[in-house]
Protein backbone atom coordinates (compact mmCIF):
# COMPACT_ATOMS: atom_id res chain seq x y z
CA UNK A 1 0.00 0.00 0.00
CA UNK A 2 2.66 2.23 0.61
CA UNK A 3 4.39 1.68 -2.43
CA UNK A 4 1.09 2.42 -4.33
CA UNK A 5 0.90 5.99 -2.32
CA UNK A 6 4.75 6.54 -3.73
CA UNK A 7 3.83 5.39 -7.18
CA UNK A 8 0.66 7.79 -6.83
CA UNK A 9 2.82 10.73 -5.61
CA UNK A 10 6.12 9.98 -8.82
CA UNK A 11 2.94 10.84 -11.18
CA UNK A 12 1.79 14.15 -9.71
CA UNK A 13 5.21 15.34 -10.03
CA UNK A 14 5.55 14.27 -13.49
CA UNK A 15 2.04 15.50 -14.39
CA UNK A 16 3.29 19.18 -12.79
CA UNK A 17 6.61 19.34 -15.05
CA UNK A 18 4.43 18.59 -18.11
CA UNK A 19 4.72 21.95 -20.18
CA UNK A 20 0.89 22.68 -21.47
CA UNK A 21 0.05 25.38 -24.17
CA UNK A 22 -3.56 26.94 -23.97
CA UNK A 23 -4.61 27.89 -27.24
CA UNK A 24 -5.15 31.79 -26.90
CA UNK A 25 -7.20 33.22 -29.19
CA UNK A 26 -6.13 35.28 -32.25
CA UNK A 27 -6.30 38.52 -31.97
CA UNK A 28 -5.82 41.26 -35.27
CA UNK A 29 -2.35 42.50 -35.14
CA UNK A 30 -2.35 46.55 -33.59
CA UNK A 31 0.71 48.94 -34.67
CA UNK A 32 3.52 49.79 -32.19
CA UNK A 33 5.18 52.82 -32.76
CA UNK A 34 8.48 53.56 -30.84
CA UNK A 35 8.13 57.75 -31.84
CA UNK A 36 10.57 58.99 -29.08
CA UNK A 37 12.93 61.57 -31.20
CA UNK A 38 15.98 62.38 -29.22
CA UNK A 39 18.36 65.00 -30.41
CA UNK A 40 21.50 65.93 -28.97
CA UNK A 41 21.68 69.25 -27.03
CA UNK A 42 25.55 69.02 -28.01
CA UNK A 43 25.24 69.37 -31.53
CA UNK A 44 21.70 69.03 -32.58
CA UNK A 45 22.34 65.42 -34.48
CA UNK A 46 19.13 62.92 -33.92
CA UNK A 47 19.80 60.50 -32.04
CA UNK A 48 17.04 57.74 -33.13
CA UNK A 49 14.27 57.58 -35.56
CA UNK A 50 10.45 56.06 -35.33
CA UNK A 51 10.74 52.37 -34.97
CA UNK A 52 7.03 50.51 -36.12
CA UNK A 53 6.15 47.03 -35.30
CA UNK A 54 3.02 45.15 -35.24
CA UNK A 55 1.84 43.20 -31.76
CA UNK A 56 2.43 39.43 -32.04
CA UNK A 57 0.99 36.39 -30.32
CA UNK A 58 1.23 34.98 -26.86
CA UNK A 59 4.14 32.47 -27.39
CA UNK A 60 5.75 34.74 -30.17
CA UNK A 61 9.35 35.62 -29.83
CA UNK A 62 10.05 37.26 -33.11
CA UNK A 63 9.23 41.28 -33.43
CA UNK A 64 7.74 41.84 -36.82
CA UNK A 65 9.12 45.23 -38.32
CA UNK A 66 6.73 47.39 -40.18
CA UNK A 67 8.33 47.98 -43.40
CA UNK A 68 5.91 49.27 -45.55
CA UNK A 69 4.49 52.35 -44.14
CA UNK A 70 5.16 55.95 -45.42
CA UNK A 71 6.23 58.00 -42.29
CA UNK A 72 6.04 62.20 -42.45
CA UNK A 73 6.76 64.58 -40.05
CA UNK A 74 4.99 67.68 -40.67
CA UNK A 75 6.16 71.28 -39.32
CA UNK A 76 2.92 72.53 -38.27
CA UNK A 77 4.05 76.48 -38.29
CA UNK A 78 5.44 76.44 -41.83
CA UNK A 79 3.36 73.94 -42.98
CA UNK A 80 6.22 71.54 -44.37
CA UNK A 81 6.00 68.27 -44.52
CA UNK A 82 9.23 65.77 -44.45
CA UNK A 83 9.11 62.12 -46.10
CA UNK A 84 11.02 60.02 -43.69
CA UNK A 85 12.98 56.77 -45.41
CA UNK A 86 14.08 53.55 -43.30
CA UNK A 87 17.84 53.29 -42.96
CA UNK A 88 16.81 49.15 -42.08
CA UNK A 89 13.33 47.41 -42.28
CA UNK A 90 10.92 48.72 -39.53
CA UNK A 91 13.09 51.86 -38.89
CA UNK A 92 12.80 55.78 -40.40
CA UNK A 93 15.57 57.59 -39.80
CA UNK A 94 16.72 59.71 -42.14
CA UNK A 95 15.09 62.98 -43.60
CA UNK A 96 14.63 64.76 -40.51
CA UNK A 97 14.23 68.51 -40.58
CA UNK A 98 15.97 70.93 -38.19
CA UNK A 99 13.73 70.93 -34.97
CA UNK A 100 13.11 74.05 -33.47
CA UNK A 101 12.87 74.16 -29.72
CA UNK A 102 9.42 74.87 -28.57
CA UNK A 103 8.30 74.41 -32.12
CA UNK A 104 5.35 72.05 -33.05
CA UNK A 105 5.31 69.24 -35.07
CA UNK A 106 2.82 66.23 -36.65
CA UNK A 107 3.81 62.33 -37.00
CA UNK A 108 1.83 61.21 -39.76
CA UNK A 109 1.43 57.56 -40.60
CA UNK A 110 0.22 55.79 -43.43
CA UNK A 111 -0.11 51.93 -43.50
CA UNK A 112 -2.30 49.34 -45.06
CA UNK A 113 -4.59 52.11 -46.05
CA UNK A 114 -5.01 53.58 -42.48
CA UNK A 115 -3.54 56.91 -41.33
CA UNK A 116 -2.32 57.71 -38.11
CA UNK A 117 -1.47 60.98 -36.41
CA UNK A 118 0.26 62.58 -33.10
CA UNK A 119 1.93 66.18 -32.40
CA UNK A 120 4.67 66.79 -30.17
CA UNK A 121 6.57 70.07 -29.12
CA UNK A 122 10.35 69.88 -29.46
CA UNK A 123 11.40 69.91 -25.43
CA UNK A 124 14.54 71.40 -24.38
CA UNK A 125 16.26 69.78 -21.57
CA UNK A 126 18.82 70.51 -18.53
CA UNK A 127 22.50 70.53 -18.97
CA UNK A 128 24.16 67.39 -16.53
CA UNK A 129 26.51 69.79 -14.29
CA UNK A 130 28.59 66.52 -12.67
CA UNK A 131 27.74 63.05 -11.41
CA UNK A 132 28.74 62.44 -8.23
CA UNK A 133 29.03 58.98 -7.03
CA UNK A 134 28.49 56.72 -3.90
CA UNK A 135 28.66 53.76 -2.33
CA UNK A 136 26.89 54.51 0.22
CA UNK A 137 23.01 52.73 0.30
CA UNK A 138 20.14 52.61 2.91
CA UNK A 139 18.82 49.27 1.51
CA UNK A 140 22.02 47.43 0.08
CA UNK A 141 25.62 46.89 0.10
CA UNK A 142 25.76 46.29 -2.85
CA UNK A 143 23.88 49.20 -4.58
CA UNK A 144 25.93 52.44 -5.96
CA UNK A 145 24.14 55.86 -5.33
CA UNK A 146 24.47 58.46 -8.05
CA UNK A 147 23.94 62.00 -7.59
CA UNK A 148 23.27 63.65 -10.67
CA UNK A 149 23.21 67.41 -10.06
CA UNK A 150 21.47 69.15 -13.39
CA UNK A 151 21.24 73.00 -14.12
CA UNK A 152 17.32 73.57 -13.92
CA UNK A 153 16.44 75.62 -17.54
CA UNK A 154 14.13 78.60 -16.61
CA UNK A 155 10.49 77.63 -17.16
CA UNK A 156 7.39 77.30 -15.05
CA UNK A 157 7.87 73.73 -14.81
CA UNK A 158 10.05 71.00 -15.87
CA UNK A 159 9.91 67.32 -16.24
CA UNK A 160 12.92 64.73 -17.55
CA UNK A 161 13.55 61.12 -18.40
CA UNK A 162 16.94 59.76 -16.68
CA UNK A 163 18.67 56.72 -18.50
CA UNK A 164 21.21 55.10 -16.40
CA UNK A 165 21.61 52.53 -19.62
CA UNK A 166 21.17 48.95 -18.89
CA UNK A 167 17.27 49.67 -19.11
CA UNK A 168 17.62 51.60 -15.84
CA UNK A 169 14.73 53.95 -16.14
CA UNK A 170 13.44 56.90 -13.62
CA UNK A 171 11.41 59.92 -14.29
CA UNK A 172 12.07 63.68 -12.54
CA UNK A 173 9.96 66.81 -11.92
CA UNK A 174 11.54 69.87 -10.65
CA UNK A 175 8.82 70.63 -8.50
CA UNK A 176 10.75 71.61 -5.64
CA UNK A 177 14.02 72.89 -7.67
CA UNK A 178 12.10 75.39 -10.54
CA UNK A 179 14.50 77.50 -11.79
CA UNK A 180 18.22 76.36 -10.28
CA UNK A 181 20.12 73.35 -9.68
CA UNK A 182 18.47 69.91 -9.42
CA UNK A 183 20.44 67.05 -7.53
CA UNK A 184 18.33 63.55 -8.16
CA UNK A 185 19.63 60.36 -6.57
CA UNK A 186 19.68 57.37 -7.85
CA UNK A 187 20.43 53.22 -6.51
CA UNK A 188 22.05 51.62 -9.39
CA UNK A 189 22.24 47.85 -8.99
CA UNK A 190 24.40 46.97 -11.48
CA UNK A 191 27.77 45.44 -10.54
CA UNK A 192 31.78 45.34 -11.32
CA UNK A 193 30.82 48.69 -14.05
CA UNK A 194 33.99 50.31 -15.33
CA UNK A 195 31.81 53.02 -17.32
CA UNK A 196 28.13 54.01 -17.38
CA UNK A 197 26.62 56.91 -19.81
CA UNK A 198 23.58 58.73 -17.77
CA UNK A 199 21.39 60.30 -20.75
CA UNK A 200 18.82 63.25 -19.25
CA UNK A 201 15.80 63.70 -21.75
CA UNK A 202 13.68 67.00 -21.46
CA UNK A 203 9.68 65.60 -22.02
CA UNK A 204 6.52 67.55 -21.42
CA UNK A 205 4.25 66.13 -18.78
CA UNK A 206 1.79 64.69 -20.56
CA UNK A 207 5.24 61.89 -21.31
CA UNK A 208 5.65 62.39 -17.93
CA UNK A 209 2.54 60.73 -16.67
CA UNK A 210 2.69 58.26 -19.26
CA UNK A 211 5.98 57.09 -18.71
CA UNK A 212 5.39 57.00 -14.52
CA UNK A 213 2.69 54.86 -15.36
CA UNK A 214 4.73 52.51 -17.51
CA UNK A 215 7.89 52.31 -15.44
CA UNK A 216 5.43 51.26 -12.71
CA UNK A 217 3.34 48.65 -14.57
CA UNK A 218 7.14 47.25 -15.52
CA UNK A 219 8.59 47.42 -11.88
CA UNK A 220 5.11 45.38 -10.64
CA UNK A 221 5.73 42.83 -13.28
CA UNK A 222 9.10 41.97 -12.32
CA UNK A 223 10.62 43.82 -15.02
CA UNK A 224 11.66 47.14 -14.56
CA UNK A 225 13.74 47.30 -17.98
CA UNK A 226 12.33 46.75 -21.28
CA UNK A 227 11.24 49.41 -24.30
CA UNK A 228 8.78 52.17 -22.94
CA UNK A 229 7.31 52.16 -26.61
CA UNK A 230 6.47 48.93 -27.08
CA UNK A 231 3.31 46.93 -26.10
CA UNK A 232 2.62 47.72 -22.36
CA UNK A 233 1.91 45.51 -20.14
CA UNK A 234 -1.71 46.10 -19.99
CA UNK A 235 -3.88 48.73 -22.00
CA UNK A 236 -2.09 52.09 -21.37
CA UNK A 237 -3.19 54.75 -24.35
CA UNK A 238 -0.41 56.44 -25.54
CA UNK A 239 -0.89 59.60 -27.97
CA UNK A 240 -0.81 57.97 -31.69
CA UNK A 241 -4.60 58.06 -33.01
CA UNK A 242 -5.64 55.98 -35.70
CA UNK A 243 -7.70 58.41 -37.89
CA UNK A 244 -9.63 55.67 -40.39
CA UNK A 245 -10.56 53.71 -37.41
CA UNK A 246 -10.47 55.26 -34.19
CA UNK A 247 -11.79 52.31 -32.08
CA UNK A 248 -8.33 50.48 -33.00
CA UNK A 249 -5.94 50.49 -30.67
CA UNK A 250 -2.47 52.01 -31.04
CA UNK A 251 0.33 51.19 -28.98
CA UNK A 252 3.72 53.70 -28.21
CA UNK A 253 4.22 57.67 -28.02
CA UNK A 254 5.23 60.16 -30.68
CA UNK A 255 7.63 62.62 -28.34
CA UNK A 256 10.47 64.89 -29.76
CA UNK A 257 12.86 65.23 -26.98
CA UNK A 258 16.65 67.55 -26.51
CA UNK A 259 18.75 65.17 -24.40
CA UNK A 260 21.84 65.63 -22.65
CA UNK A 261 24.47 62.91 -21.68
CA UNK A 262 27.75 62.28 -20.37
CA UNK A 263 30.06 58.94 -19.05
CA UNK A 264 31.13 58.42 -16.16
CA UNK A 265 34.29 56.09 -15.40
CA UNK A 266 33.94 53.65 -11.83
CA UNK A 267 37.59 52.94 -10.10
CA UNK A 268 38.17 50.05 -7.69
CA UNK A 269 39.64 51.83 -4.30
Amino acid sequence: MKSLKYIFVLILVLACEEVVEIDLPNTNPALVVDGFIKISKDNADVASGIILSKTNGFYDTQIEYVGSATVRIVDLEQNTSYEISQSTTGVYDIGFPVFEVDKAYELQITYQGETYSSTSTYIPTASIKDIEISGESLFDEEQTLLVVNLTDPPKERNFYLADFSFGNLAVIQDEFYENQEVAFPYFLEQKDLTELEVTITGIDRNFFIYLTQLIDQSSDNGNSRGNPFGTPPSELTGNIRNNTNPEQQVYGYFSISQFDAEIIEFTNE
